[in-house]
């Protein structure tokens, strides 16, 4: 059973509110367009950071649904 996190994530992904404008081996920048505006997400080795409310008053080990939803696209463009 998936989280609310996790399900709005896929949402996100689903809908294309993904907009991905870096991509290397190690890095990934994105913007994803939330409930409540865009919001910029960065992964790479380091870890994850998204500029949304929850992204920068976050668990450390807990993602936001705009980071999963990054996730999601990625793992989708990688096929």
């Amino acid at each position: 059973m998936r989280t609310r996190t996790e399900e709005k994530a896929v949402i996100l992904a689903g809908e294309g509110k993904v907009r991905i404008s870096t991509r290397t081996e190690d890095v990934t920048v994105a913007e994803v367009e939330g409930e409540h505006g865009t919001y910029r997400v960065t992964l790479d080795p380091e870890g994850s950071w998204c500029s949304c409310q929850h992204g920068t008053h976050r668990n450390p080990h807990a993602d936001c649904s705009h980071v999963l939803a990054v996730r999601i696209e990625t793992v989708r463009l990688a096929g």
